[in-house]
C-alpha cells in the first residue's frame, strides 16, 4: 500500500462488526454462521474474541488513529450472551479503539 492509500485509510471513520454465532434456534432464512445449543462455548468464544481484538490492534496500530462511529453486534443472536459478557466486549472496544462521542451502537 502506498503512502496516499495509507493516509486515506487513517482519515476515514471506521465501523466495527462483532459476530456472535449463537442462537436459540437458527432461522430458516439465515445464511450466517450461527449455531444453537452451544452455551458451553460462550465463555471460550468471548475469550478468543477479546484476544483477537487485541491481536488485530497490535498488528494494525494505525486503526487506533481512526474514529469508530459505528459498532454493530450481529450474527446469530448476540443477546444470547449475558449482559456481563456483552459489557466485556464493549469495554474491550472502548479500551482499544477511538470511539466517537456520537458512536452508534446496534445489537441485532
Amino acid at each position: 500500500m502506498n503512502n496516499i492509500e495509507s493516509s486515506l485509510l487513517v482519515q476515514r471513520d471506521m465501523g466495527i462488526y462483532i459476530h456472535i454465532p449463537f442462537c436459540k434456534q437458527k432461522c430458516i432464512y439465515c445464511d450466517f454462521p450461527a449455531y444453537q445449543n452451544l452455551q458451553d462455548y460462550y465463555d471460550t468464544y468471548l475469550y478468543a474474541l477479546l484476544q483477537e481484538m487485541t491481536m488485530f490492534v497490535d498488528a494494525h496500530p494505525e486503526v487506533c488513529q481512526k474514529s469508530v462511529d459505528t459498532v454493530y453486534f450481529g450474527g446469530g443472536t448476540p443477546t444470547e450472551l449475558s449482559i456481563e459478557q456483552l459489557y466485556s466486549i464493549l469495554n474491550q472496544i472502548k479500551a482499544l479503539f477511538n470511539i466517537t462521542d456520537d458512536c452508534q451502537f446496534t445489537i441485532e
